[in-house]
């Protein structure tokens, strides 16, 4: 272990605890040894490097975030109880019993109105590492037991806290990490909903939507029905992706967009050959016009789908 600093010679040894011969994996050799299995024998798991090296490495990053927020902006660590009264509206909360009968407890779903009393107690900078209980299990893309930075903070501005969260984060970037480069790239709300058609959107994805209403608004879908003024036509292109679009896949799209709210869909397909194949009436200008806004190439797929903006 890195934390012992004394060597010591054998001279008798007695095993008082034998470990099992049938472990079920060893922590140097964890190929066949599942996550389900993993958390199941947990002390098992907690040996294997990988573990070890995530949590101390966690402890070193919310050590530098503490002095960070500490020592460089006058911020006060301040622990907040956990269990708590009610609160109606958000997320549903875990009830926690008590021995006097009718009454209980709720786990804080965050410690908002602790620090809103710390604020108006004058404590103007106040921040924890706060544990957060939420009851959603209906919701497969929420945890009901997390861990977050709470920060809270008086009379602060918009690029204040911004400024703020990227000096946190860039001071406890771990070393040997990728380079983090400040101030962070920002996407206001309007473009984020228009190039990726969500409000949180992962800006790895590279295929962008694009609106494409001005040359395709008098073109005829598949369904000849006409569109209203206030829709509007986007696309979105696939490169180098014809050859994956079977009739499977083709299948897939249709029924997924029967599940939203757009009015009109269709897709185009350019073979290796260059040749458009689409069930939409486009003309050899409207192609070159195409081709030219979504800059489209041989074995390219472009999904187009119109109605309400705020559907498409």
């Amino acid at each position: 272990m890195q934390t012992g600093c004394i060597e010591v010679i054998l001279e008798d040894l007695e095993v008082l605890g034998p470990a099992k011969k049938d472990l079920k994996f060893l922590p140097k050799d964890t190929s066949k040894a599942s996550e389900h299995l993993q958390l199941q024998y947990r002390y098992l798991s907690l040996r294997l490097p990988e573990m070890q090296r995530t949590l101390r490495l966690r402890s070193e990053v919310i050590m530098k975030m503490r002095e960070y927020l500490i020592k460089k902006h006058g911020f006060v660590d301040i622990e907040t109880p956990t269990l708590f009264r009610r609160t109606p509206g958000g997320a549903q909360e875990f009830i926690v019993p008590t021995r006097q009968p009718g009454n209980f407890y709720s786990l804080v779903q965050s410690p908002q109105q602790f620090k809103q009393l710390l604020m108006i107690g004058g404590l103007d900078r106040y921040f924890q590492i706060a544990r957060c209980y939420r009851d959603e299990g209906s919701r497969p893309d929420r945890q009901p037991e997390f861990t977050q930075v709470d920060i809270e903070m008086s009379f602060p501005t918009l690029d204040g806290i911004i400024s703020l969260i990227e000096g946190l984060i860039a001071d406890s970037w771990p070393e040997g990490f990728p380079e983090l480069k400040i101030p962070f790239p920002r996407l206001d709300f309007n473009t984020a909903m228009s190039e990726y058609g969500t409000d949180k959107p992962d800006t790895r994805f590279k295929n962008k939507i694009q609106e494409v209403t001005g040359i395709l608004k008098d073109v005829s879908f598949p369904e000849n029905s006409t569109l209203s003024p206030s829709s509007c036509v986007s696309a979105v292109v696939f490169r180098d992706s014809s050859e994956y679009y079977t009739a499977a896949v083709k299948n897939k799209m249709k029924t997924l967009a029967e599940g939203c709210r757009v009015k009109k869909n269709s897709e185009v397909k350019i073979d290796k050959k260059g040749k458009w194949i689409t069930n939409m009436k486009l003309n050899e200008k409207l192609k070159d016009e195409l081709k030219s806004i979504l800059k489209l190439e041989e074995n390219d797929v472009v999904f187009i789908a119109a109605g309400n903006r705020t559907d498409v």
